[in-house]
């Protein structure tokens, strides 16, 4: 079993997915490796967003269809 590099950054990522809750996988990584100076694969980041109950856009080109 390996610790996650986010464990110590819980609360940044409720702030940051509560402030912004269409923030993709891919956002929240590179402001991982920009404001807190983690470099964390997509899968890893998933897995910790997962384990504390976090929801997010998961794909940025999926767009919802736009009515007629």
């Amino acid at each position: 079993y390996k610790k996650s590099r986010l464990q110590g950054y819980d609360d940044q990522l409720h702030e940051w997915i509560g402030k912004e809750p269409d923030l993709t996988l891919e956002e929240i990584r590179a402001r991982c490796a920009e404001e807190l100076e983690v470099k964390i694969g997509i899968n890893a980041l998933w897995q910790r967003l997962n384990k504390l109950g976090l929801s997010f856009k998961k794909n940025a080109a999926r767009k919802r269809a736009k009515p007629s």
